[in-house]
């Protein structure tokens, strides 16, 4: 299993969306009936919903980061890290499928949790935000618009590392 996992990444790397997909899907073992750590399983998961998004396969995407953070939950000494990246990950997929509302639900708790995110994540949580306060804005839901900007406000701002 760490094999396909390993190459899973590589193509995650390359761009090979397709081979990662195939990869990632052996590394969760299920075909073989492995049963892996629930970290592990938590991580293959999150990494093959992320897969999943990128091909616009929004309802497996889902599926997968639902069983991501519903792991996260039942062992919450896991990492802080990843389930922030797992809350942003879901809001993503809720945007590709324009559930605006339920999204800005986990977006809320991503960004409650950005502190715990990388600088690529950060700017994909401001990014997301921004996109989430128009839609939000556009279905005339003023309270959740004022909220989604109230707690981006204590984000800061990752510098531009090209400034040209």
């Amino acid at each position: 299993m760490s094999e396909a996992a390993e190459k899973c990444d590589q193509a995650v790397h390359t761009g090979a969306l397709e081979a990662a997909e195939t990869l990632c899907t052996l590394a969760l073992g299920e075909q073989l009936g492995v049963k892996l750590k629930p970290a592990i399983r938590a991580e293959r998961l999150l990494k093959l919903g992320k897969i999943k998004r990128s091909q616009a396969n929004y309802a497996e995407a889902r599926l997968l980061v639902a069983e991501f953070l519903s792991i996260r939950e039942d062992y919450p000494g896991s990492g802080n890290t990843a389930t922030a990246s797992g809350l942003l990950e879901m809001s993503l997929i809720l945007a590709g499928q324009k559930q605006w509302t339920e999204g800005a639900r986990y977006l809320l708790r991503a960004i409650s949790s950005a502190g715990q995110l990388d600088e690529k994540d950060t700017a994909t949580l401001l990014k997301t935000h921004r996109l989430y306060v128009g839609r939000v804005e556009i279905q005339q839901d003023p309270a959740l618009a004022a909220e989604l900007s109230a707690a981006i406000a204590e984000i800061p701002t990752p510098r531009d590392p090209d400034p040209s």
